[in-house]
């Protein structure tokens, strides 16, 4: 049963439903990356991590003003089981879903925040968030991904000796997270997946 969460945050955060324990180890990093760099924090371009980070310096944005996003319909649990080859159960309300495989070996969460304005999403940088994720986790390996929403970086995670991967997805004043644990031995269905989750944002 989904437990309702208000995050507290500032003005230009929103509140969240939140389904799966695995959300939550990821949820309130996230909010405050958020946060930060779209509520006037100081942009910081260096890694913590010591790995290269791209910036994907601002791009012109594509689209009209989103002005919400459900995570379950951008990514659906049919949608999932088509790119990532596996079936996904789901639950999740507002800008957080989360999906796990029947035997409990794979996780989906899928975190959508919308921005006041494609120009506030546009001083948002990849490196931002993943410098927040550092903190608590590891995020390696950094590789922007052409052709999904304005830009895309997906980097690997490490969480308590899981491995996992993390996808930023920035479309118009939307930032979009997709997190797949554990990192699949073929990035490629993840990517697309990210592609459709763009694609869906409108």
């Amino acid at each position: 049963m989904a437990n309702s969460i208000d995050t507290g945050l500032l003005p230009c955060e929103t509140t969240a439903t939140i389904a799966k324990p695995a959300a939550l180890r990821y949820f309130a990093v996230v909010v405050s990356a958020l946060a930060l760099a779209a509520c006037g924090g100081s942009s910081n371009n260096t890694s913590s991590s010591g790995s290269t980070s791209p910036s994907a310096s601002s791009s012109s944005s594509s689209g009209p003003h989103i002005a919400t996003v459900d995570a379950c319909s951008v990514v659906t649990s049919d949608l999932a089981h088509q790119d990532l080859g596996v079936a996904f159960q789901g639950s999740g309300a507002s800008t957080v879903c989360t999906y796990s495989s029947a035997d409990g070996t794979q996780n989906l969460i899928v975190f959508g925040e919308v921005l006041p304005d494609a120009s506030t999403a546009a001083q948002v940088q990849p490196n931002q968030l993943a410098q927040q994720f550092n903190a608590a986790y590891g995020v390696t390996n950094a590789k922007t991904l052409n052709g999904v929403g304005d830009k895309a970086v997906e980097y690997s995670l490490t969480s308590s000796g899981q491995s996992g991967t993390i996808i930023f997805i920035f479309k118009s004043n939307v930032v979009l997270m997709l997190i797949l644990e554990p990192t699949p031995a073929d990035p490629s269905g993840f990517e697309k997946l990210a592609k459709a989750a763009a694609d869906n944002l409108h």
